[in-house]
């Protein structure tokens, strides 16, 4: 790839998971201007997620984030920042690496622990 595999610090894993972006939300209890993303990942770390997306997003914009463990049937809800976003190869949609924060009321421990877990060889 790019650059952007050098600057990582983290083991990866290539993990295909369903991924729910909440691009714009409504303000409390008011019908419309809510608008969510469904995705991909390509690869995941503990503090990390590469995906796939149909549409672009602006680079350092914070979204809540629910990602489908289909191993598992989990979801998780997370806080991710966009770090950076470039056309995909296919030419059709663009990938987006997100970084996960450390943020109250999200499911980032249980995230943690799931990547440990994969990690550990059986």
């Amino acid at each position: 790839m790019n650059n952007n595999n050098q600057k990582r610090q983290e083991s990866r894993l290539d993990q295909r998971e369903t991924i729910f972006i909440e691009t714009q939300s409504a303000y409390r209890g008011e019908p419309g201007n809510y608008k969510m993303l469904v995705c991909e990942s390509v690869d995941v770390s503990a503090n990390g997620i590469r995906a796939y997306i149909d549409e672009p997003v602006p680079e350092q914009a914070i979204f809540q984030m629910c990602v489908e463990i289909h191993e598992t049937n989990q979801r998780l809800y997370l806080a991710v920042q966009v770090r950076w976003i470039r056309d995909d190869e296919s030419g059709q949609g663009y990938q987006v690496g997100f970084q996960i924060f450390e943020s109250d009321d999200t499911d980032v421990q249980a995230w943690k622990l799931h990547i440990a877990d994969c990690l550990v060889p059986e």
